[in-house]
């Protein structure tokens, strides 16, 4: 498997409320896993990273309707900017996936924030 980025989705207020793990596919696409902090749980990012990390290496499909399992993939529009082009493809797809709706959120906050010059 290739070099496996993480970043992290925050709320409005700073606070990391998920985990995003990903990796570059041949075929000019991205590979992703999320991991959500449940807000009864304490936040952990070794925790979190851990757990987006094994999503992303599990043998199973990432596909929606997987239980459990939140990820999927994205196409990668020009490999030497695979950060910000990436990143925000799997953002962009995180607002419009069926994931939590604190992820969600914080996609939409680091769309605005990141990305609004792009």
């Amino acid at each position: 498997m290739n070099k496996i980025e993480m970043f992290y989705l925050r709320s409005k207020t700073g606070f990391p409320v998920a985990c995003v793990a990903s990796t570059t596919l041949p075929g000019n696409m991205v590979r992703y896993a999320i991991s959500t902090h449940n807000p009864v749980d304490r936040y952990d990012k070794k925790t979190a990273r851990e757990i987006a990390m094994d999503r992303l290496i599990q043998p199973v499909g990432f596909q929606y309707d997987c239980p459990g399992v939140h990820g999927g993939f994205v196409s990668r529009d020009n490999y030497a900017s695979r950060d910000n082009t990436a990143h925000r493809n799997i953002v962009e797809d995180i607002i419009a996936g069926p994931f939590p709706q604190r992820a969600r959120d914080a996609a939409r906050h680091m769309l605005k924030t990141r990305f609004y010059s792009e």
